[in-house]
């Protein structure tokens, strides 16, 4: 395999082994990959390329006749490992649709509990209405009441002080009555005493 080849390989896939020096795959050795000893940002990087540049960039590394000769193994090897970025990849997508399915189910939760409160809080609203507007509707009938008794109790009033003044009236009437026959019999007395004391001389 040519520089060129390996340059190109490092630009598809990188992979590093022990934390300290990139190891391409294609070498004309026999590796020992270890998945648990992968270094994380490289596989970080495999969420942001899709699968088939992947394996584009593995098929142009794909070892010839003299590397199976000289790297026994390799090609078992470099299968195993794309088989298993094939399986984490699938896992990855898995539990990303995973996830996304309980961040659905949690969203769709939160809905139905805020529509639960909202409805809830409206239902308490209206029956805070409800039993205000039967407040004021009380306080209006007792403020109709109390106009009517007053308004009774005025008429009541009134006529009495009605009867009052007629009963006034009749009292003067008499009274008046009275004065003048008692101002008629003192004015016949006065004349019968003077027709007397006129007779006697």
């Amino acid at each position: 395999m040519n520089s060129s080849g390996r340059a190109e390989a490092k630009k598809q896939f990188k992979v590093y082994q022990n934390d300290t020096f990139p190891v391409i795959p294609s070498w004309p050795k026999k590796l020992e990959f270890n998945y648990n000893q992968m270094d994380q940002q490289a596989f970080e990087d495999l969420k942001y390329n899709p699968f088939h540049e992947i394996i584009a960039g593995y098929s142009q590394i794909a070892p010839s006749k003299h590397d199976q000769k000289d790297g026994d193994g390799m090609s078992n090897d470099l299968g195993r490992y794309v088989d298993r970025l094939d399986i984490d990849l699938r896992e990855w997508e898995q539990r990303l649709s995973k996830d996304a399915a309980e961040r659905e189910s949690r969203l769709h939760q939160q809905i139905i509990e805020q529509d639960k409160r909202y409805r809830e809080e409206m239902k308490a609203i209206e029956e805070r209405n409800e039993k205000l507007f039967s407040r004021i509707s009380e306080e209006i009938k007792g403020l109709r009441s109390d106009v009517k008794e007053s308004n009774s109790q005025m008429r009541q009033e009134i006529n009495r002080a009605v009867d009052k003044i007629d009963s006034m009236k009749k009292h003067t009437k008499v009274l008046v009555i009275t004065t003048i026959f008692g101002l008629l019999a003192t004015v016949v007395a006065v004349a019968t005493l003077a027709i007397q004391a006129i007779s006697s001389k």
